[in-house]
């Protein structure tokens, strides 16, 4: 990363001046984004491609998690879907395009699947549908996390972990951050009003 885009990008000058202030002085997101660069820097280093994984998945609970949610993964899969489903310009973040019904069915405030996005998930799973991976993608890697926190081991090479967990710091990173910089006295619940007030598209497909 070059020296001008430090100084110019909004992201990193979020993160420079996150890195500025004292720990007692930060907001919220500024606190979420540099645990979130830690964890990811202890995955690059670790040696271990479990623990590197584990590090990575907590990197992206500390961004896009939500604490009062009983069940994480699903909010966190609806966020990560906003910012890089589409890659990038054609995002639900850019503007102009309608929400999936991933996106736009309710869910409950623990986090929980509401009604009909639990039929729908269902529905997936048995093939009726394929709607965005990247959704799906974000609730394995939940799975997987599960599968090593409880079960001690998943056993990933370094190619699998690097495959599964990429496009966190490759695709998702710029634009949180880039959100943040723009909404600096937000919570992600403002984020979470921003994805419900995208246009829906019908659902099933035409």
């Amino acid at each position: 990363m070059s020296h001008t885009a430090w100084n110019e990008a909004a992201e990193y000058r979020f993160l420079d001046e996150a890195l500025r202030q004292p720990d007692g002085d930060r907001t919220p997101l500024q606190r979420r984004a540099l645990v979130a660069v830690e964890l990811l820097s202890q995955a690059w280093l670790s040696w271990q491609p479990d623990t590197a994984f584990l590090s990575a998945v907590v990197a992206l609970e500390a961004l896009l998690g939500e604490l009062g949610d009983s069940t994480k993964k699903l909010r966190i899969a609806r966020r990560v879907s906003y910012f890089i489903c589409g890659w990038l310009e054609g995002s639900y973040a850019a503007g102009g395009r309608p929400a999936c019904p991933l996106l736009a069915l309710p869910l409950m405030a623990s986090g929980q699947p509401g009604t009909e996005l639990k039929r729908l998930m269902s529905d997936v799973k048995e093939g009726a549908f394929t709607p965005c991976t990247q959704f799906f993608g974000v609730l394995r890697l939940y799975d997987d996390h599960n599968e090593i926190v409880h079960g001690g081991h998943l056993g990933l090479t370094a190619n699998e972990e690097s495959h599964a967990t990429w496009f966190i710091a490759a695709w998702l990173l710029r634009p949180v951050l880039r959100w943040f910089s723009q909404h600096p006295a937000a919570d992600l619940t403002d984020l979470d009003d921003e994805i419900a007030a995208l246009p829906t598209a019908p659902w099933p497909p035409e």
